[in-house]
């Protein structure tokens, strides 16, 4: 069984970079990477999130044997790939029945290129480039946005509906990558005709434009990160792709006392009044997102230029970072983005 385990844990890693370790009812290892002597809670009945240890545990069964699975981190993301590779897992031995089957299971990478070109044919799938786009909505919605992708849809692009809040709309492209732009504009343009359409105002995450359906798996993983990093950072925006936020993936990916200790050698202990007062953060993030310039910053905010040039010489007071100067402004950036994570 740990041949089966370690091929299925191996499997799903490569396609997606989720990586989890596996351990009998009893807590005791089975396969997996894990630190020595690292034993799992016995005999759990659903997700336990150990937010001192940072993982996340959660029962699934493979080959009709219950076992215990654990994922490094314990945020909502963690939780929401404890359903899916549970679900992977128990259909492991299965043949896909339907093309709805094929693409569940496909989302996690675990079926041979052999196979999905098998299933592939079997149910008509293109095989041209594309990209996956996360579409996250109101739960009270869902109708509508199912009603709207019905019509928006075309008839080689397909969607699923992956919770009450949430679904993927695969996007074909005409036969070669684009400029990862063109991914950007389209989920752009589809946020707008879903608002026009029906007043919904969703959140899209966009991934990396792939060279076929074998990579699905990992165009949705990338979109999923880019939701979550969306709402770790509370963006403005409602749109993103996982190509803004790579470097805060790699953050992301650090051990919590890591960033700590990063954080530590740059914080000021008299920024800490900066970072409490809204107006004096929302002012250095507008500054920073127009580039550092000074004129167009005060125009977004409908401010006097002497007024923002007062608040920059506090922010400089308060932190020791002139944010006119671009070292200092990825300093601040960084500092911006570490805080937010360890939240």
């Amino acid at each position: 069984m740990k041949k089966q385990l370690t091929s299925f844990i191996n499997g799903i890693k490569d396609k997606t970079g989720v990586e989890f370790a596996v351990f009998d009812l009893s807590g005791q290892y089975l396969a997996g990477r894990v630190t020595q002597g690292e034993r799992a809670p016995s005999n759990l009945d659903g997700v336990f999130q150990d937010k001192t240890a940072d993982k996340t545990y959660f029962p699934i069964t493979f080959n009709g044997q219950k076992v215990i699975a654990r994922l490094i981190g314990s945020s909502q993301m963690e939780r929401s790939y404890c359903a899916f590779i549970n679900e992977l897992a128990s259909k492991r031995k299965q043949t896909a029945d339907s093309r709805l089957d094929f693409f569940q299971t496909l989302l996690f990478g675990s079926l041979t290129p052999s196979k999905i070109k098998e299933l592939s044919n079997k149910f008509k799938v293109s095989d041209k480039p594309l990209f996956a786009l996360i579409i996250n909505f109101p739960k009270n919605k869902r109708t509508q946005v199912q009603e709207f992708l019905d019509d928006y849809v075309s008839q080689e692009d397909f969607y699923l509906n992956l919770s009450d809040d949430s679904c993927l709309f695969v996007k074909y492209l005409d036969g070669t990558v684009e400029d990862y732009s063109y991914s950007l504009e389209y989920a752009k343009f589809t946020y707008r005709e879903l608002q026009e359409a029906t007043g919904v105002l969703a959140r899209i995450g966009v991934g990396g434009q792939v060279d076929g359906i074998k990579d699905l798996s990992l165009s949705y993983s990338q979109a999923k990160t880019t939701v979550y990093l969306m709402d770790v950072l509370k963006s403005k925006d409602d749109v993103h792709t996982y190509k803004e936020y790579v470097l805060i993936k790699m953050l992301d990916e650090l051990p919590k006392e890591k960033l700590k200790e990063y954080l530590a050698l740059l914080w000021s202990e008299q920024a800490i009044e900066l970072f409490s007062d809204d107006e004096m953060m929302q002012t250095a993030e507008t500054f920073l997102e127009n580039n550092l310039n000074v004129c167009e910053t005060a125009r977004r905010m409908y401010l006097h230029r002497n007024t923002l040039t007062y608040r920059l010489d506090k922010i400089e007071n308060l932190t020791g970072l002139n944010l006119r100067q671009f070292n200092d402004a990825l300093t601040f950036r960084l500092i911006t983005i570490i805080s937010k994570i360890l939240r």
